[in-house]
């Protein structure tokens, strides 16, 4: 689960940095790339947006498009519960550590 407040203004996909169409064009590169990377590591990216914060919904929404995530927007008024909800869910592994064996003609 990563949170954030949506608002990439420093460092790395940083929109807030970009000054012209070339470099804006290198920031959602950045952010197709983390969502590859993800996808092809089999991890689902989920967004919480808060309704009525900035947030930079068009990138990050495309990280969980690749990944087969959802986007949700949360009123802040009912925040706690949303939360109570999205961490009501079962957790299905944590730490997790696999060992695949082949026959040795594979």
């Amino acid at each position: 689960m990563i949170c954030t407040d949506g608002l990439a203004n420093i460092g790395l996909g940083a929109f807030d940095e970009a000054k012209d169409p070339e470099q804006m064009k290198k920031v959602e590169e950045f952010y197709e790339k983390i969502g590859q990377y993800a996808k092809e590591k089999g991890l689902t990216i989920n967004i919480v947006s808060i309704i009525g914060d900035e947030c930079n919904l068009d990138s990050l929404s495309m990280l969980a498009e690749l990944t087969g995530g959802n986007v949700e927007r949360v009123d802040p008024v009912s925040l706690t519960k949303n939360f109570a909800n999205i961490l009501s869910q079962p957790i299905i592994a944590s730490n997790v550590v696999a060992k695949v064996k082949l026959h040795k003609g594979l």
